[in-house]
């Protein structure tokens, strides 16, 4: 048996450590790409808010009783409060980017890829209709619905994670 000449163990190291250094270079950048589609998540999630609360936020409870104190009515200031509790606040939005960094069994970056799209998706559905149009509402949802549960999923610890980001 031959064994192998010196100098390709000495030529060795510096490869290895060359590619732990690349290894090192590497991770810190995903994260960074995940952190940026996180971020834009997040963000699709809010413009959908906004899309949703334009027309549809009494379908959740934002209405104000009219001045007859029998009817109900969807002001400007019922909108504000649907979108400003309906986007993720700050705290939330810090959640959701810490827990897709931080996961370590599952790159999640093809599933955020998925859910900003289908979160963007939607909210042009929405912008398209009509305050009045329930029916198109309902076929908006629909698609959105099925567009989510297409996506790749999260693992379980995550899953669960996403989900409590949300009671933050």
């Amino acid at each position: 048996m031959r064994s192998a000449p010196a100098h390709s163990h000495q030529r060795a190291l510096p490869v290895a450590l060359l590619l732990a250094t690349l290894a090192g270079l590497v991770t810190p950048g995903c994260q960074d790409d995940t952190a940026l589609l996180a971020e834009a998540y997040v963000e699709a999630h809010d413009d959908r808010a906004e899309a949703f609360c334009r027309c549809f936020g009494p379908l959740l409870g934002y209405q104000s009783v009219g001045e007859d104190g029998e009817t109900y009515i969807y002001t400007d200031r019922d909108r504000d409060r649907c979108a400003s509790r309906e986007r993720y606040a700050e705290r939330q939005r810090l959640c959701m980017v810490d827990m897709f960094t931080s996961s370590v069994e599952f790159a999640p970056d093809d599933a955020l890829e998925c859910l900003r799209d289908v979160e963007s998706e939607y909210a042009r559905c929405l912008d398209e209709l009509a305050c009045d149009d329930l029916a198109g509402f309902d076929a908006c949802t629909t698609e959105f619905n099925a567009a989510t549960n297409a996506c790749p999923r999260l693992t379980e610890d995550d899953e669960e994670s996403f989900v409590n980001c949300h009671f933050i």
